[in-house]
């Protein structure tokens, strides 16, 4: 017995000594500071047209020069804004009503706030009542009443709050939104329900193509 236990010792001190030893892991690195496009990137990002205009334009040519086609699939355009109201808790307001050039919304009692939200679009700086430069165009926005309590009243603090979020220039009376404006609504009668009616002057043509990961369908 004794010898069969010396012989099971000796066994495993050999066998151990032939085994993969634990080895103590790796540090990880250390995370880096916040990089960003301005400091980090390999080159410059560059999105102004009087510089990525040429380089397109100049890429054009040597594709037709090799004879190969452009391919580009044709955007899903829409006419529709599909303008609507947000208040300062999230709450969606859809239209109730659209005629003559404006829609009206149905404001809850308490609201003493919104943001008009449409789609956006990016209009040439040929078009016309268009900022220079790719700034978002939701919904170009004319006259703003408000009715509550049997007294309408106008609302025009897009036309004169040069910084109120949310909106571009003051153009002939009217001022394109940038796709989510704030609208303050202030001097609300206590537990009234308000008619906001809002003149729509101008809208564009919103590309609506779904992009990638809507396209492609969900895989186990």
């Amino acid at each position: 017995m004794a010898h069969g236990t010396s012989t099971a010792r000796h066994w495993l001190r050999n066998t151990a000594s032939t085994l993969p030893q634990e080895q103590t892991p790796a540090p990880r690195p250390a995370l880096s500071a916040t990089r960003s496009w301005q400091t980090d990137a390999a080159a410059p990002v560059v999105t102004d047209r009087h510089t990525v205009n040429p380089v397109r334009d100049h890429l054009a040519v040597r594709a037709e020069q090799a004879d190969v086609s452009l391919k580009t699939d044709q955007p899903v355009l829409t006419e529709n804004a599909d303008l609507h109201l947000v208040t300062d808790s999230g709450h969606v307001i859809r239209k109730i009503r659209e005629a003559d050039g404006k829609i009206t919304f149905m404001v809850p009692p308490g609201v003493a706030s919104v943001s008009l939200v449409s789609r956006v679009t990016y209009l040439d700086d040929a078009a016309e009542l268009a900022d220079k430069g790719r700034s978002p165009h939701g919904v170009l926005v004319g006259e703003i009443t408000f009715f509550e309590a049997g007294r309408t009243r106008p609302i025009t603090d897009h036309l004169k709050m040069e910084d109120l979020s949310g909106w571009g220039q003051v153009q002939d009376k009217a001022r394109w939104t940038q796709g989510k404006a704030e609208l303050p609504l202030a001097h609300r009668r206590p537990r009234a329900i308000g008619m906001l009616a809002v003149q729509l002057r101008a809208t564009g043509e919103y590309d609506i193509t779904p992009t990638e990961a809507q396209a492609s369908p969900l895989r186990a």
